[in-house]
């Protein structure tokens, strides 16, 4: 029993020290978790400022600005005349909800 107990306690060690940038990111887009939370756990597992805990951040926001470039090319032309549109219409136009990738 001792025997089987440590080789599943060195693959569990080799699996878990491979952790993978792309579920911590994974970890942030989850609404119940964010990146402080991704912080602690690197924090806990590597120690204050982790190389592996930059690395996921700056893997994470070098996508977001991917995102950002790919959405402006992608945005259709800014509306005409925004007073022509209907009271009624609730929407914000799709300039006003790319505003947030203008850094």
């Amino acid at each position: 029993m001792k025997t089987m107990t440590t080789q599943m306690w060195i693959k569990f060690q080799k699996y878990w020290s491979d952790f993978h940038p792309t579920l911590a990111i994974a970890c942030v887009l989850d609404p119940r978790y964010k990146l402080q939370f991704v912080d602690y756990s690197y924090r806990k597992l590597h120690g204050n400022d982790s190389l592996e805990f930059m690395q996921v951040k700056r893997k994470m926001f070098s996508i977001f600005e991917e995102y950002c470039e790919i959405s402006k090319k992608y945005s259709p032309p800014p509306l005409a005349d925004k007073s022509s549109r209907k009271d009624n219409d609730q929407r914000e136009p799709i300039d006003e909800i790319f505003k947030v990738c203008e850094i």
